[in-house]
């Protein structure tokens, strides 16, 4: 993996996984104050004034002032709660210089396989020994040496991609993809790179390609391994539906939703994250974020 892909993959990880802007500390590295002084300086105050913990050796949770704000009002103070793992991981990439690798589970979600998900317990990175950070409830294991030659979105298909998927499966993942993330200019532009390089195997270049031609695209069926869950199942559901388009992406809007785990069904509007592929018939969608299932539909579009 070249330099300049080395910090990307943190910033991936914090944009994928959701944080509340507010009510979760960050993790800071020594590295990212800008000289010594202002380290000791600092850090030493916010830990006299209980606003930060010691996570590892120069990395720190840090509860910003506005967060602590918003802690209060909610009848919360004193010392901050642990930022989450792959906030931490990427603090440590800064301060010791380490290269972190694409996890399995952002890759699958990246290219439409799974939903988003909530925590990350377990990251690779470019060190040789497994490193384990209790407090944290992270650990970071040695990433495959092939691995880190690739690019972001290479190693999401290298991470991602299922082992037992036949040519054809391999191909129908890079059309579903069309709307995924993975589907986004930079991650297209980097599945070139690779592609051009040789960097990618036979299985990945049939995806990647598939990607590519269909980028942009959302399926109007569901993949043809897709199980739909039985109805006792907790799916989150939309009621009173309809799709539109914004920034050149398909999302759904909804005046009610239900079984949601972070939106109240209180009868508002509610919009999803961008569409990978839509089933009427089945009666099912697969957005970047999750799985939906689809009540009556609204005559708009």
């Amino acid at each position: 993996m070249t330099d300049r892909y080395k910090y990307i993959v943190p910033r991936l990880m914090a944009e994928l996984i959701h944080c509340d802007e507010f009510l979760d500390s960050i993790a800071i590295a020594a590295i990212d104050f800008l000289d010594d002084a202002a380290r000791r300086k600092e850090f030493a105050a916010i830990l006299r004034s209980r606003e930060a913990i010691r996570i590892a050796p120069r990395i720190y949770g840090w509860q910003d002032p506005f967060g602590a704000l918003m802690l209060s009002q909610y009848g919360r103070s004193g010392w901050p709660k642990m930022p989450a793992p792959h906030l931490v991981a990427g603090a440590m990439a800064r301060q010791y210089g380490w290269r972190l690798a694409v996890p399995t589970e952002i890759a699958k979600h990246v290219l439409g396989l799974v939903e988003r998900p909530v925590v990350l317990h377990k990251i690779p990175f470019d060190q040789n020994q497994t490193r384990q950070y209790a407090k944290a409830k992270l650990t970071l294991v040695p990433s495959p040496a092939d691995l880190l030659f690739l690019s972001p979105a290479g190693q999401c298909l290298r991470q991602g991609l299922p082992h037992d998927a036949s040519a054809p499966g391999l191909v129908e993942i890079g059309e579903q993809a069309g709307g995924a993330a993975i589907s986004a200019p930079a991650f297209l532009n980097w599945l070139r790179e690779d592609l051009a390089d040789g960097r990618l195997n036979e299985r990945e270049v049939m995806v990647a390609e598939a990607i590519i031609a269909n980028a942009g695209n959302i399926s109007l069926r569901a993949p043809r391994e897709f199980n739909p869950p039985p109805a006792e199942d907790e799916v989150a559901a939309l009621d009173g539906w309809w799709q539109f388009e914004e920034n050149g992406l398909v999302c759904l809007a909804a005046r009610h939703i239900r079984n949601h785990p972070y939106l109240e069904n209180d009868g508002k509007i509610k919009r999803t994250s961008p569409v990978i592929w839509l089933d009427e018939r089945l009666g099912f969608a697969r957005t970047r974020s999750r799985l939906y299932r689809l009540g009556k539909k609204e005559g708009r579009s």
